[in-house]
């Protein structure tokens, strides 16, 4: 009887002081993908994309332009071209358009592949930090709002710790506990 009266006065006291150490913890939120895209690193990967978007987008404009050109070559000289003329410069006309089809394609994969080389490093950094941030400062919980589907509705602006992850990340070394970032 005795044993049965200090498990349930343990089981009663139990509940409590969990409760005590969720209240101690920390919890956060961070806009991850900002946090990416803001930090040095990651906006130096944004300007190497856009060059090299715009390598392509050149690329694929001048194809168009090809493209274009004879179209324009078929409608102005249709009536004088002979059969085979004719025939020949449809057949040009298909193939730069599978051509250019083709291209636009592989562009946007090779764009793709592209954006996944340049930011993985960025995103494994700042996931990184974000680990070591957390565990210094005692953080249990951190949750990402950059996901529209994350069910996060509403968040104090004093939670979010985008800021000081992004100049943990400008500054090249993780905050050690109870130091703030350096700028």
């Amino acid at each position: 009887m005795r044993y049965l009266k200090l498990i349930v006065v343990a089981s009663l006291l139990m509940p409590a002081s969990l409760f005590a150490q969720v209240e101690a913890s920390k919890v956060g939120v961070i806009n991850f993908e900002q946090a990416v895209r803001d930090s040095a690193q990651g906006k130096q990967a944004s300007d190497d994309l856009q060059v090299f978007f715009e390598e392509r987008r050149a690329q694929l404009e001048a194809s168009q332009n090809e493209l274009a050109d004879l179209q324009q070559k078929l409608q102005t000289q249709e009536r004088a071209l002979s059969e085979t003329a004719l025939a020949e410069l449809n057949r040009d006309i298909e193939r730069k358009a599978t051509d250019l089809t083709r291209d636009q394609e592989d562009a946007e994969v090779e764009l793709q592949a592209k954006q996944d080389e340049l930011f993985r490093p960025v995103f494994a950094r700042t996931g990184e930090v974000l680990q070591d941030y957390a565990a210094a400062e005692g953080y249990a919980v951190i949750l990402d709002t950059s996901n529209p589907q994350s069910g996060i509705i509403f968040v104090e602006e004093v939670l979010d710790i985008t800021p000081e992850i992004i100049q943990i990340l400008d500054a090249g070394e993780a905050a050690s506990p109870g130091q703030p970032p350096q700028p």
